[in-house]
């Protein structure tokens, strides 16, 4: 029964790829079909004159017209091929490319409708690994190899056919040599589509520490410290642990398919014996004894070729199995529609003063566990300047990811209003992450990427970059917007400092009129003057507009109308710079630490030193 559930599982997969190719070009499907059909039926056609032949030599009779008949079938079929690959080459090789790319955008646009918080587990994370390997790769396969599925299953039902017509009798023995081979291999399919499953995560660790040993980058710090070898051995035990799951489920399989192939060859032996048998009981002929050999033969043969293309057409049916689901899901699931190519300014809400943001008894989990939130309620108002402070991993980083719809809170509210009326936030806001994205692209993508629509604006982009402290990029390369960032790509591309990366990504992110912009970490890797300089510039540039500040440092503090400091996923005191510092809480303390990093003039009590 699984065996069967699988076969049609395959063939749904394989029939589907052919819709798909026929929806694209349905003429020349049905030409190349057609082609591939004629070519995997002349072996029957030949089989069938080869018995003529013999059955006139065995009467005595001439046999030229057949032999001339079977030599002028063999030029046809070299002609054939030859025109069905030139037909394959010239057509059907654009048309898979074509819908598996069709495919890949679908996913990659569902992809774009996922929570984010579908990335946060491993599971969620090799689902989509799977994903993007079924769009681009199976898919792929699946339409190149439905012309021969489905030419071979015709030719295996014509040899059936054939012997049915010429010997009944041993119809159904031939039938249960052949489908032998299926049967294990089918059954291996299943077995070896759980293990690659399995096998997923330590995969990607061994790629990843393939890709480590090979890093220019890394590889000055493995020299450096003498650490290669442990490297190494880290690669070499994990690509031993791959190496014997995998040889251990091959070991299982090749015996089983020793015992398989045994029983197979002792149903030939006693197909052989049978005809034999009907030949000398003068049952058939000879020339029937020779074509009902000859016919096992191809039947096995086509069958046996048939299980070949089982495990891969198995793997590939389950993958595309979820594909499709995750594709035909609702887009807007859970509210988290694909993000919208508008922007929501201050001129389609109704101007200054009309939006705010409210957050009730918001609370966030993990998959994995542990609390991310923990019932917040926070009010969030035009042209404030909020700060969210705290240690590291005490939730402000996922705060802002619940703030900006970016995560769908377990409980609790967030609404978004304009006008008084409730509204989406559809790309409120502008945020530059603590682990921003560096992309080895354009410096004019890099930051154009932050509003697509003013990405050929050169000047806008050129005085941008000066007011924004990028100007010295900027100048790095000439002003040549088109130079390409980084050397994964382009070994002339122009490498940044992490100080630069981040103050690109700055630059990106103010790079619009969104109402609302999230600094998250904005200078955890610039020096105490850089980021004052930073900070000077936000609240110069960005009057008039909501900005949410994150950091466990306390340089933007003080320009903030609201201060919420944050500890283990809740927010333990909110108020001004002055409110807090009379409180003598938690906010208190982190000030006292940090101030003598910024040289606080009017912080009138004694600045701890590090000596102290």
């Amino acid at each position: 029964m699984t065996r069967w559930k699988s076969f049609k599982k395959i063939v749904a997969y394989y029939t589907w790829a052919l819709k798909m190719a026929m929806k694209e070009r349905r003429i020349w499907m049905i030409l190349v079909l057609g082609f591939y059909i004629i070519i995997f039926l002349m072996p029957n056609a030949e089989l069938l004159i080869g018995k003529a032949v013999l059955s006139h030599m065995e009467e005595g009779q001439s046999a030229t017209a057949y032999l001339a008949a079977l030599l002028g079938l063999l030029l046809f079929t070299l002609v054939l091929v030859d025109v069905g690959n030139v037909i394959y080459m010239l057509f059907y090789e654009k048309i898979r490319y074509v819908i598996s790319n069709q495919l890949f955008e679908k996913v990659l646009r569902r992809m774009n409708s996922q929570p984010l918080n579908a990335y946060e587990s491993t599971e969620d994370y090799e689902r989509m690994e799977r994903l993007v390997a079924a769009a681009r790769y199976d898919l792929h396969n699946l339409i190149s190899g439905n012309l021969s599925f489905y030419a071979t299953i015709f030719q295996t039902l014509v040899y059936v056919v054939m012997v049915a017509a010429t010997v009944p009798v041993m119809t159904a023995p031939m039938l249960l040599v052949a489908l032998v081979p299926y049967c294990y291999r089918m059954d291996e399919a299943e077995e070896e589509t759980e293990l690659e499953y399995g096998l997923q995560s330590e995969n990607r660790q061994a790629e990843y520490l393939t890709s480590l040993i090979a890093d220019g980058k890394a590889q000055k710090e493995l020299r450096l410290y003498g650490s290669f070898s442990k490297v190494y051995q880290k690669w070499r035990k994990v690509y031993q642990n791959i190496y014997k799951k995998r040889y251990a489920h091959f070991q299982k399989w090749n015996g089983r398919k020793a015992l398989y192939q045994c029983i197979g060859c002792v149903l030939k032996i006693g197909i052989l014996m049978a005809g034999i048998a009907l030949y000398y009981y003068k049952q058939i002929s000879f020339s029937t004894m020779f074509f009902l050999y000859q016919c096992q033969a191809g039947l096995s043969t086509s069958v046996g070729w048939f299980a070949s293309i089982v495990p891969n057409g198995y793997g590939a049916a389950c993958r595309m199995d979820e594909c499709r689901k995750f594709i035909d899901d609702a887009v807007n699931e859970d509210g988290l529609g694909e993000a919208q190519e508008n922007k929501t300014t201050e001129e389609n809400v109704g101007g200054p003063g009309h939006w705010e943001i409210r957050l009730s008894h918001v609370s966030f989990q993990y998959p994995k566990g542990g609390f991310g939130i923990r019932d917040i309620s926070l009010t969030i108002g035009h042209c404030q300047i909020i700060a969210l402070l705290g240690e590291n991993g005490s939730g402000k980083t996922t705060l802002t990811k619940l703030i900006m719809g970016l995560y769908k809170p377990d409980s609790g509210q967030i609404q978004y209003f304009a006008n008084g009326e409730e509204c989406k936030a559809d790309q409120f806001f502008s945020c530059v992450f603590q682990d921003y994205a560096t992309y080895h692209l354009t410096l004019r993508e890099n930051v154009g990427l932050g509003d697509v629509e003013r990405i050929r604006n050169d000047g806008e982009i050129r005085e941008h970059m000066r007011n924004i402290l990028c100007g010295d990029i900027l100048d790095d390369v000439g002003g040549d917007l088109e130079q390409t960032l980084g050397k994964m790509f382009d070994l002339e591309g122009k490498e940044l400092s992490g100080g630069q990366w981040q103050r690109l990504a700055n630059a990106r992110a103010l790079y619009g009129s969104r109402l609302a912009l999230v600094f998250d970490e904005p200078t955890a890797r610039l020096d105490p003057l850089a980021e004052l300089k930073q900070m000077k510039e936000i609240q110069e540039k960005f009057q008039g507009r909501t900005v949410i500040l994150v950091s466990h440092r306390i340089g933007f503090a003080r320009m903030a109308d609201v201060i919420c400091y944050m500890k283990n996923g809740e927010i333990v005191e909110t108020g001004n710079h002055e409110s807090l510092m009379n409180r003598r809480e938690n906010y208190y303390e982190l000030f006292r630490t940090q101030a003598q990093w910024y040289d606080m003039e009017d912080y009138d009590e004694p600045v701890p030193t590090f000596e102290s």
